[in-house]
């Protein structure tokens, strides 16, 4: 990341063939488990937004369903974004079954 902060041209084309196969990656996954939202949690996509943009793009290439890329979005928790995601499973029982989550 700090290669491409500093304008490394060699870690910018790292970057992009990285978010490359992780937009073939997502497209697969969304072929098969048909999500409403897809939350990428690299660092890349927070560094900048073209970064972004190229996962989408090749999600949208590959996508056999012709799904709008759209519903890949970046995570916006910054550095924290490992402990929240650890807490998903946790939170997902709450909502679910939040009176029953409580009690037990």
């Amino acid at each position: 990341m700090a290669a491409v902060r500093a304008g490394d041209p060699r870690a910018d084309r790292l970057v992009r063939r990285r978010a490359e196969i992780i937009g073939r990656a997502l497209a697969l996954l969304a072929d098969v488990v048909n999500p409403d939202l897809l939350v990428l949690t690299e660092h890349f996509s927070c560094l900048d937004p073209a970064y972004l943009d190229v996962v989408r793009t090749e999600f949208a290439r590959r996508s056999r369903l012709r799904r709008d890329a759209g519903l890949v979005v970046a995570q916006r928790l910054g550095a924290d974004v490992l402990a929240v995601a650890a807490g998903t499973p946790a939170l997902g029982a709450v909502y679910a079954r939040p009176v029953r989550a409580l009690t037990s």
